[in-house]
């Protein structure tokens, strides 16, 4: 609006009174299903962002989007000022920082042939923690440590990805080894 100013007298005080301006806030990436919300404020006051939770992630903070590009800054604590033009509905944008857990369980188990050579059976089984959505694949744990005398190992191309329930199992299976016993018998019976 215009503003028109006249001159004061001596000892005369004149107030100027502001009306604060609207801005729209849209808060972004609140959940699994990329939620978004917008919110309205006067500028200067406290930004209050939602409470947003993500299953399988950590809540990181907020950082500010621009226009068509992500700028890796935080959000204010105040709405800014600054007149900025409203695009697409809204005033400012903020982006919801998650990082995906890491303290999530799954199970390795170990199957060695059967004697019989129709089944397997349970060797032995390992418990480790990893990062929920990580791709586990058997032939990065074929390569550790583990040795089983008598047996080697099979690639299957077994893989699992890391549930947040803690039911991820990657299983490993070993054959047997074989080995060829060759003898020199003297067939006319001298040795």
């Amino acid at each position: 609006e215009d503003l028109t100013v006249k001159e004061a007298m001596p000892n005369e005080t004149h107030k100027v009174y502001f009306k604060r301006a609207d801005r729209t806030v849209r808060f972004t990436n609140l959940d699994n299903e990329g939620t978004e919300i917008f919110i309205e404020y006067k500028a200067g006051s406290p930004i209050s962002p939602p409470i947003v939770s993500k299953e399988g992630y950590v809540f990181e903070g907020w950082e500010v989007t621009d226009s068509n590009r992500w700028k890796s800054i935080p959000m204010p604590e105040t709405v800014p000022y600054e007149h900025v033009q409203k695009l697409n509905g809204y005033h400012y944008s903020y982006s919801a920082i998650w990082t995906p857990r890491d303290d999530i369980p799954y199970t390795v188990k170990h199957y060695v042939r059967d004697p019989d050579g129709i089944g397997y059976s349970l060797y032995m089984t390992e418990y480790f923690t990893g990062t929920y959505g990580e791709e586990l694949k058997d032939r990065d744990f074929y390569s550790r440590d583990v040795v089983i005398d008598g047996y080697t190992t099979v690639y299957n191309g077994n893989k699992t990805v890391v549930e947040l329930d803690g039911s991820s199992v990657i299983r490993l299976y070993y054959e047997r080894l074989e080995f060829g016993v060759y003898a020199n018998v003297d067939i006319e019976g001298k040795s």
